[in-house]
Parts: structure tokens; sequence; C-alpha cells
């Protein structure tokens, strides 16, 4: 009798322990993002530095209509100095974003003279619009970039009595690739190359009364920035 007795008590202890875990929510299960994942969502802001050297295949017209006569070419280098701005979207590891970017220039080359006149192009403001498409590799992106460049250049003659500058703002394209790394939260740096076309441009001298054409001008530039990331930046060390 006393076995059945305490068989009955075990079954109704049993019974009420199943109620109760009943009554309590089940907790889902705890997601943990992998070991130095980064999300790159977002908006940010940063300052950037670098060099450049801008190229060019000179020729000159004293009417300002063909024929052009073939000069030296110019070959000019110098730093870089500035900011960028943009936002982007991350979709599983594709990263696809737009970014702005204006910096001082300090590229300044000749044509050396050898034909008589010295001819100067300088570089004084560079500045773009581009897209960015980039797939992350744990806290790094790697990204191709591309869109519209502008540049704030000055022609000069540099001849003894005949000194004469003119200053333009140039439009092309501009095409490169960069690594951004993740370091803490919020804050990328980055290393990033672009080649920048503005084709075939004239400037014309009213004093001295001629025409100089860069032909096929371009600057290569390597960049080092900073980067600080607003809200959608995500992190998990």
């Amino acid at each position: 009798m006393r076995q059945m007795i305490f068989a009955a008590a075990a079954a109704v202890a049993f019974a009420g322990s199943s109620a109760l875990a009943a009554d309590f929510p089940v907790k889902a299960p705890y997601y943990k993002a992998p070991h130095g994942a980064y999300g790159w969502t977002g908006c940010y802001v940063g300052v950037q530095g670098g060099f450049g050297s801008l190229r060019s295949n000179n020729s000159f017209s004293s009417s300002g209509n063909p024929p052009y006569t073939l000069e030296e070419n110019t070959n000019g280098d110098g730093g870089l100095f500035g900011g960028h701005l943009g936002c982007n979207y991350q979709y599983n590891q594709w990263v696809l974003g737009l970014e702005g970017d204006g910096e001082w220039a300090g590229i300044k080359g000749d044509d050396g003279g050898a034909r008589g006149d010295i001819n100067e192009l300088s570089a004084r403001w560079l500045a773009s619009v581009r897209g960015r498409l980039g797939v992350t590799i744990g806290s790094s992106l790697l990204y191709a970039t591309g869109g519209v460049a502008f540049m704030g250049a000055r022609s000069s003659v540099l001849d003894p009595g005949e000194q004469e500058s003119i200053r333009r703002t140039l439009t092309g394209w501009t095409i490169g690739g960069g690594w951004e790394y993740a370091f803490a939260h919020n804050l990328s740096a980055r290393v990033e190359y672009r080649f920048t076309d503005f084709g075939t441009e004239g400037f014309v001298f009213p004093v001295n009364g001629y025409t100089e054409r860069h032909n096929d001008l371009h600057v290569h530039a390597v960049r080092v920035g900073l980067t600080y990331r607003f809200g959608g930046a995500r992190y998990w060390w």
C-alpha cells in the first residue's frame, strides 16, 4: 500500500512540473556574429592624403587652329590632401556605395623648355563623385571605384617677358580600386589607387596670342585615408 502511495505522489509531482514548464516561454537560440565580422551599411566621413603624378603631351598653335606643333611632354608630381564622404549598403558580402571627395593638390610640372618656351601645367585641386562596389573578407573590404572627376588646372608660359597663366576647371573620368580595413568600432583605414583621365584640353593665352593644348592629360594617384562611420557601423570582437 505504501509503495502505491509513493508512486501516485511521484506521478502527481511529475505532472505538476510539466505543467509549470509549459507556462514559461521557450527562449530563442542566441545568435552571435562571426568573430571579426563588420557591417559596412551606413554613412561616413574621413580624411585622406597621398601622392599624384600628372602627364600630358603638349602642342601649340599660334592661330588657335590646326595645325598644332608638337612640344615636349609635361611631367609633374606632388602631394594631395583632403577629405571624403559617402554612404554604403551591404547585402551579404557585397557592398554598394556612393562617395565624393575633394582635395588640395600640389602637382606641378613643365616641359623643360626644350623647344624654346617653358610651359607649365599645375593641378591645384582635385575632386570626384564615384560609385563603389566591394566584397568583404572578415574586417576587410576590397573594392573597385569609378565616376566623374574634376580638376582645377593652371597652364602657364614662363618665358622672360612673356609670363601668363590661364586657369580652368576640367572634367574627366576616374577609375581605380582599394583596400579598406575596419580596425576599431566605427573606424577604418584605407589605401587606394586611381587613374584619372581628362582627355585633350586647350588653354588660350590672349596676351601671347596662341593656344597651348595638353593632349592625353591624366593623373595617377595613390591615397591613404582614415574614415569615421556613423551609427550604422557594427563591429563584433
